[in-house]
């Protein structure tokens, strides 16, 4: 009598590990999404200051060119 029962159960229980398996591995594919995103953005945020910091590098330098380069007046 008891076997109906037990079996029903196991297979209620056995859908529902299921469906939490399922859900863990959408969270799971959603966290790898939103990480492979935000090491995206860090790259390009890092790419765009090595880049303003070449062109502060440049800029400083070629204003002390320009400097050493002048005739003083006098």
């Amino acid at each position: 009598m008891l076997k109906p029962v037990q079996s029903r159960a196991e297979k209620y229980f056995a859908k529902n590990q299921n469906k939490d398996r399922q859900l863990h591995a959408e969270r799971e594919k959603a966290r790898q999404e939103t990480l492979k995103h935000m090491a995206r953005l860090r790259a390009l945020r890092l790419a765009v200051e090595a880049a303003d910091e070449k062109t502060v590098k440049e800029t400083v330098s070629a204003k002390e060119t320009t400097k050493k380069t002048k005739p003083s007046p006098g």
